[in-house]
């Protein structure tokens, strides 16, 4: 399959001055392999995605892992399908349009309890895992992206939306209750294909789009996680303080920055997914720590790697990769003497659709 990896950043933030707790400061490294990855890790399993003509999927997609598979959401054509642990395909979760029970587009998807919620626009529809209609809740108020949270939601509107606020907390209902981090700068828009939230126990962890740090969402309160320090790829406070949106932007654009994209926690495990802009085109780095301290590594060059750019998710200790097929040929030899079932390389052809690449972490 011919995968698009066009990177369009126009993206938003500053430091928040939230209630003080422990923040971990990570400096920024460049990095050019998989090394610390695989050194943190005892075994890789790839999982061929089933292949056919009905339910190929394109580019960008989200990954979502649950106890019976995943859950593949095409943002692009709005196809979701679930796919079991062994990559066969299993059913549809809901489908394109505006009536009950339809989605208008994907923004960001939830498992909850092994139901699927598909975040739209204006629009949060439940879905049993078989991709049975049961629910959804309608409201203007739902942002770029949401997810649930005890009985209401947290929906994330970024800048340039005239909210007021990035971040807004609404009732089961999506009724407006309150919102948090005010927000008048005068920056673009942007509109993330990598997920914004990720959930750890209670917690939940926002990306917070231009920032180099990630929040905390916790008992309705937001405090720092942790925080990149992107040295000279950083931005600068000038940026947000530009009269004019696309002022701002031509400034952004003159320079090499740097960004959060995503951000997990699972246990003692760790995860910093960042992207940097430079004059050749934008790099992908992704920090680690599985209890020992952080070390950084990289997939190789988008669109010539199949690691480069891809990883998806973490949970339960494992970072879940989504493979082109097509790139497979130029898998790293490092990665081989970790393969559970290497045999699997054998029987991929170019056009096949995605396969996903399970490294399970050793976590100190």
């Amino acid at each position: 399959m011919k995968k698009n990896y066009t990177v369009i950043i126009s993206l938003l933030c500053i430091v928040c001055g939230c209630g003080k707790q422990d923040n971990d400061v990570v400096s920024f490294r460049e990095a050019s392999s998989l090394d610390a990855l695989i050194e943190h890790s005892s075994s890789v399993e790839l999982i061929p995605l089933q292949t056919d003509g009905e339910h190929l999927l394109g580019s960008p997609v989200l990954l979502n892992v649950f106890d019976g598979g995943f859950v593949l959401s095409d943002i692009i054509n709005n196809n979701i399908y679930r796919y079991s642990t062994d990559g066969s395909f299993l059913n549809r979760i809901g489908y394109e349009g505006r009536g009950p029970g339809e989605y208008t587009n994907v923004k960001s998807v939830q498992i909850i309890d092994q139901d699927v919620l598909v975040f739209s626009s204006q629009k949060c529809v439940h879905y049993s895992n078989t991709g049975d209609y049961l629910s959804e809740v309608a409201s203007q108020e739902f942002g770029e992206q949401s997810i649930l949270y005890n009985d209401g939601f947290v929906t994330y509107w970024g800048y340039g939306v005239g909210k007021g606020y990035r971040i807004g907390l609404l009732d089961s209902q999506g009724a407006f209750v309150k919102g948090q981090l005010p927000s008048e700068e005068r920056v673009i828009h942007f509109s993330p294909n990598t997920p914004i939230f990720s959930q750890s126990g209670k917690d939940i962890l926002i990306a917070d789009s231009y920032s180099p740090t990630v929040l905390r969402y916790s008992d309705e309160s937001l405090s720092p996680a942790v925080t990149v320090d992107f040295g000279k790829y950083s931005i600068p406070k000038s940026y947000f303080c530009h009269q004019n949106a696309f002022e701002a932007q031509e400034e952004l654009l003159r320079r090499e920055f740097a960004l959060v994209c995503s951000y997990w926690e699972s246990g003692k495990l760790r995860i910093i997914d960042t992207i940097v802009q430079k004059k050749g085109g934008p790099e992908k780095y992704y920090a680690i720590n599985n209890g020992n301290g952080w070390s950084w590594f990289s997939g190789g060059d988008l669109g010539k790697d199949p690691f480069a750019g891809t990883l998806k998710c973490v949970k339960d200790n494992d970072v879940y990769f989504l493979l082109d097929a097509a790139l497979m040929p130029q898998i790293s030899p490092e990665i081989l003497p970790l393969l559970k079932n290497p045999e699997v390389l054998n029987g991929i052809k170019p056009m096949d659709n995605y396969i996903i690449a399970v490294f399970h972490v050793k976590v100190d």
